[in-house]
């Protein structure tokens, strides 16, 4: 079940919204679109294959609705060495925008995604189950500890992924959202 936490530009917090319909009602404000998907009972173990099985349904309707074009599984845990870990967090921690919509769905595990608009930041904690779609040209960034566990589908409008463009703004500093993780919001 996400959880939604909205600041000012200084970080200091506005709001906060547990409840999924007024999460859901704020994100629609702004363009993000939220749903939660069943698991499905998909385990730590299954292969992306599998899963890309399971959600067959729903990853042709994303693709169709997003013209997206290719799709994968992503799958953070421990057994990532140190270094690569700390290198796409530190490209995922700058505040950046994509081209087309960034789209995920978290099968296992939790992120932060955090989105920069109006003035306003909003760290949305996705954990499992939590379907999120971020639109192309939104100012955002994405937190996932130095000790990620995590799986989840991602959805792309190019076969070769996306590519983040830095916006410069170093707003993404003035925050630290480690207080969420395993936290019971």
């Amino acid at each position: 079940m996400p959880y939604l936490e909205i600041f000012n530009e200084d970080a200091k917090k506005i709001e906060e919204i547990k409840d999924f319909a007024a999460i859901k009602q704020a994100l629609n404000s702004i363009n993000l679109d939220l749903e939660l998907w069943d698991t499905k009972g998909v385990g730590k173990t299954a292969s992306q294959e599998e899963i890309l099985e399971l959600y067959k349904t729903e990853v042709e309707r994303i693709k169709t609705k997003h013209n997206f074009k290719g799709v994968d599984v992503v799958n953070m845990n421990p057994s990532i060495p140190v270094e690569k870990v700390k290198d796409l967090r530190e490209k995922f921690l700058a505040e950046h925008i994509h081209s087309d919509d960034e789209v995920r769905f978290f099968i296992e595990g939790q992120g932060v995604f955090v989105v920069h608009q109006e003035n306003k930041v909003y760290s949305i904690l996705c954990t499992k189950g939590d379907f999120i779609a971020v639109p192309a040209g939104t100012k955002h960034w994405f937190e996932m500890t130095e000790q990620p566990d995590f799986k989840c589908i991602r959805f792309f409008g190019e076969d070769t992924g996306w590519i983040a463009q830095n916006t410069g703004d170093e707003i993404s500093k003035k925050f630290d959202f480690n207080y969420l993780w395993n936290s019971k919001v």
